[in-house]
């Protein structure tokens, strides 16, 4: 240590135990949870494991005459025929900005993506992790690129809807339910 700064030494060993000690605490916590054997559930019931998409708190989101005239711009421009769009959201969600690129119409909210296009969106060959039955159609999740997405077809169109933010697969999925095309 430099003689001139006699105090460093006496914080660099602070913060040394400190970083110490909450890793030891850290890992002392994580020794006490324990994984059930091998074929059993830690959840009793599949409700517990599962919840319904019921229980998954949506808003109805509104949308301005600014926003559908943009949406219909840019699906317009991607040749996006019939538009869908969810009716509802998780709470404080609202629209971030529309994009088009190529065949491919973005909706970009604060807590989703929502992707339309006239073609297929999912890759040839990507095998579904998930199948979702929801009361629309039936659904699939796929991870592209490091990027899970609930795909799903709507009459002609093909969509993705993409988490951002942390928000659940149980939410994306309610939403789901809720598309309908713009007015």
């Amino acid at each position: 240590m430099n003689a001139r700064y006699p105090w460093k030494r006496g914080t660099v060993w602070f913060f040394a135990l400190l970083l110490a000690s909450s890793l030891f605490a850290l890992t002392a916590c994580q020794k006490d949870q324990t994984t059930p054997p091998q074929g059993q559930n830690q959840n009793q019931g599949d409700q517990a494991a599962n919840p319904p998409a019921a229980q998954v708190q949506l808003v109805p989101i509104s949308y301005t005459e600014a926003d559908k005239e943009n949406i219909r711009n840019t699906a317009k421009f991607t040749g996006v025929a019939s538009i869908y769009v969810p009716q509802k959201a998780v709470p404080d969600d609202k629209i971030d900005q529309v994009q088009g690129n190529g065949k491919v119409m973005t909706v970009k909210f604060k807590h989703m993506a929502v992707l339309e296009s006239p073609e297929e969106l999912r890759p040839p060959g990507q095998e579904s992790e998930k199948e979702v039955k929801l009361s629309i159609g039936t659904a699939d999740w796929l991870t592209v690129n490091g990027q899970r997405a609930l795909y799903l077809k709507q009459g002609d169109t093909f969509i993705a809807i993409q988490p951002l933010q942390g928000t659940a697969p149980e939410a994306i999925e309610a939403i789901a339910e809720t598309l309908a095309p713009l007015e």
